[in-house]
């Protein structure tokens, strides 16, 4: 009786170890394959500012779908971005996707303890930025790999309620006979009032969320000449 005792408690204590244990492997897989995917990218963003001196609006349009399609298809890739330049202190300064042109910098932006530029430094230009022979920049990718922790469901409803529209058919509170409303329904998913399931969900899931930047930049010359210029 006593060997069934402890044999339960055996198996209790290995399984919280087997799982962490699980999921710091999936993640050091994980991060490993996205840290090369965006080497490979990087070697692409770099190849274009050699070649032509700057990233042309097509190339910049084309490189934000993929990055766009990379945060989709994998979960843990949050904010994928360029790199388009450094600052005076040599920190990397983030294009801000959202807009069309390359100049237009992610001022402020922070990964943990790590803070980026918002100005090129003195001598250099954005990577959007047509130069003639020699003028060197630098360029590269960025993007923000979030930790996944064990039982945080964040990972299974993708930061939504399948099927929920922002309303709750038939819910008309009948025991005091007020309307539903937004403001109180935790899943809201109404912009600018957004409910706490939704908003713990937008924040990492939990307290515990932990992201870590993968910066892959270069600093290259222009080899391409330009009789206009």
């Amino acid at each position: 009786m006593s060997e069934s005792v402890a044999f339960i408690f055996k198996t209790l204590i290995k399984v919280p170890i087997i799982i962490f244990a699980s999921f710091f492997v999936m993640n050091m897989v994980a991060f490993m394959f996205i840290y090369f995917k965006m080497l490979g990218f990087s070697y692409v963003v770099m190849q274009e500012v050699v070649e032509n001196n700057y990233i042309a609006g097509r190339q910049a349009t084309q490189m934000q779908t993929y990055m766009t399609d990379l945060e989709t298809e994998v979960p843990m890739v949050q904010y994928s971005t360029l790199i388009v330049g450094s600052d005076d202190s040599n920190n990397p300064v983030l294009w801000d996707k959202t807009k069309p042109s390359l100049a237009e910098f992610d001022v402020g932006h922070t990964c943990g303890n790590k803070t980026y530029g918002s100005t090129i430094k003195a001598g250099q230009s954005n990577a959007g930025y047509r130069c003639q022979y020699g003028a060197t920049k630098t360029v590269g990718v960025h993007c923000e790999y979030e930790i996944v922790w064990p039982l945080s469901y964040q990972y299974t409803n993708n930061g939504n309620v399948n099927g929920y529209t922002g309303t709750v058919n038939g819910y008309t509170h009948v025991a005091d006979g007020s309307a539903y409303s937004e403001a109180d329904d935790p899943y809201a998913l109404t912009t600018g009032n957004v409910g706490d399931v939704e908003r713990i969900s937008e924040n990492d899931g939990h307290a515990l969320g932990v992201k870590i930047p993968i910066d892959i930049y270069y600093t290259v010359p222009g080899l391409k000449y330009y009789a206009d210029l």
